[in-house]
């Protein structure tokens, strides 16, 4: 029997919200402007429990373009005010227009354009999205926002000294205590507290344990939240020389984690993908007889054992022909693991144009993924004057699920 648009609206609520909840969240956003009636259902918290019961865990691609001017590193505009993200089964991009209800340019100063303010780094996770908005560098807000829910958060001003060296912004989403913390990795080396925590919780900052001295670790590179502890890949005072350290908040502990580097490694970043963390790195060699080469590496973090193993290595001249690109280099990679739980094939952002590759090592196989629906557009090339100089495009990629429980509701939001 076909359900008529007569027969829907005779149905009990209770039967819409099951039907509705086994459906992944992209087309429960479409269905939002059905009627008032499934817009009302959809936001309701009953629903959203639901939700998490019967609906499908599917994770997402989002990809950032950031604009390298001198010494300044936006986020592309273009990229704020429409969200982006790619759905890797089925191939397809879905977009949200987010300037309107992410509430990033709100209680700054009304007399003063948005055009005036920048966000400098996006961070995601379960669905939430913080964004780091400087003007001129006199004023720094974090507004943490749900997309799906249309809420959005300004945190309390954070108290630490002002820097030229960009921060690392971390979320991490407690979706079942319906919380969230954001923390802040200052990258001034010699900062009295180098990390500071959000907690929804509270509505409060604090701030962390320094890691050792005896490491002589200077600036984070990268960071993620695995396991209820912060990972992250620090440089070291010697030269070329990194360390990954892990930091549990309920112990108030760092732990060095034994992870095996190239001997000239570059642009080491941490990843998370089903509960495994790798570290995604580049290996430079030089040697006489071939002269130099380069190869993208995927390593596996094997926490529990306190050590490391390779799972995949590319050379340089191979992704340069999958991604017909030269020169070539990766903004983001998510290892994929199969049903025998081994890392044969990987997802790739090019850091040069933002195209999206699948690799399998296996039969070495590569498939071009659909292009970003934004495409080479960029708003703040036609709202600012760079003088002249040069703007250099780099890109970021995130792996995540979508979530339509509104865990902003739970404290402040507008």
């Amino acid at each position: 029997m076909i359900l008529t648009e007569g027969l829907w609206s005779r149905l009990p609520l209770e039967i819409i919200d099951r039907v509705l909840s086994f459906l992944p969240v992209p087309v429960l956003c479409r269905f939002r402007c059905v009627c008032r009636r499934w817009n009302v259902l959809i936001s309701k918290p009953s629903f959203h429990d639901l939700c998490d019961l019967n609906g499908r865990k599917e994770t997402y691609l989002f990809v950032t373009r950031y604009l390298i001017y001198s010494d300044w590193c936006y986020v592309d505009p273009t990229f704020i005010r429409t969200m982006c993200f790619l759905d890797l089964d089925a191939r397809r991009w879905y977009s949200i227009k987010a300037d309107e209800h992410r509430g990033l340019y709100d209680d700054l100063e009304d007399d003063v354009p948005p055009v005036v303010y920048d966000t400098r780094i996006v961070a995601m996770d379960d669905g939430l999205v913080c964004d780091l908005i400087r003007k001129y560098d006199t004023l720094t807000v974090l507004v943490v926002s749900d997309p799906i829910a249309q809420m959005s958060n300004h945190l309390p001003a954070l108290s630490c000294p002002a820097d030229e060296a960009l921060p690392i912004i971390v979320m991490a989403v407690d979706s079942v205590a319906r919380t969230y913390r954001v923390f802040f990795v200052n990258n001034r080396a010699r900062a009295d507290t180098r990390i500071f925590v959000y907690e929804s919780a509270t509505n409060k900052w604090r701030g962390l344990r320094n890691a050792p001295e005896r490491l002589g670790v200077s600036a984070a590179l990268s960071a993620v939240y695995f396991r209820e502890a912060l990972y992250m890949i620090f440089q070291t005072d010697a030269w070329n020389k990194y360390v990954v350290l892990s930091y549990n908040m309920q112990e108030d502990m760092w732990r060095e984690i034994s992870v095996r580097f190239p001997d000239k490694p570059s642009n080491p970043q941490l990843v998370v993908r089903d509960n495994r963390l790798f570290l995604l790195v580049w290996s430079f060699i030089r040697s006489r007889e071939r002269g130099s080469s380069s190869s993208f590496e995927v390593n596996e973090v094997l926490v529990d054992w306190n050590a490391s193993k390779r799972v995949l290595q590319i050379t340089s001249a191979h992704l340069q022909s999958y991604f017909d690109e030269e020169p070539v280099d990766i903004a983001y990679g998510i290892p994929c693991v199969d049903s025998n739980g081994l890392c044969s094939s990987i997802i790739l952002v090019s850091n040069v144009s933002g195209k999206v590759i699948t690799y399998n090592a296996v039969n070495g196989a590569v498939d071009v993924l659909p292009a970003h629906p934004l495409g080479e557009a960029s708003l703040l090339m036609e709202e600012v004057d760079f003088d002249g100089l040069p703007v250099y495009e780099t890109y970021a990629g995130k792996h995540m699920n979508l979530s339509v429980r509104d865990v902003l509701s739970q404290g402040l939001f507008t």
